[in-house]
């Protein structure tokens, strides 16, 4: 009788844990609003690339539907190429505030702007 209770308080347990887990989905845009032409336009987290949106010309942006927005560091990296010259850059940007608004439900669309080659900024909607 004991290891019945045992084996079912086990497969209780496994089988509640299932449901903390929610998956977060948003759309993600990724705005060039500098007047660079960019190329490899990437969000990475050491060696995981998070996303990418490919090449953007000035005042484009690149939008990922249905993103599932799970797992993300509270840090991540923006890297990409310059067209003209070639010369990659690389920006580091918090996503703590972005993950507790996605989290709570208070954000359903995360727009990444590139303002220049050493800066960006991460906006909620």
């Amino acid at each position: 009788m004991k290891p019945t209770i045992v084996v079912l308080v086990l497969l209780a347990l496994i089988g509640c844990s299932q449901f903390g887990r929610h998956k977060f989905f948003v759309t993600v845009d990724v705005v060039n609003a500098s007047s660079n032409y960019l190329n490899w336009v990437k969000l990475k987290d050491g060696d995981r690339q998070l996303f990418s949106a490919g090449i953007m010309i000035p005042k484009s942006e690149a939008t990922s539907l249905d993103y599932v927005w799970s797992k993300m560091p509270e840090e991540a990296k923006l890297t990409f190429i310059d067209d003209h010259t070639r010369q990659p850059f690389s920006i580091n940007i918090s996503l703590k505030e972005a993950n507790a608004r996605v989290l709570s439900g208070q954000c359903k669309r995360v727009a990444i702007r590139i303002l220049s080659y050493d800066k960006a900024e991460v906006v909620c909607k």
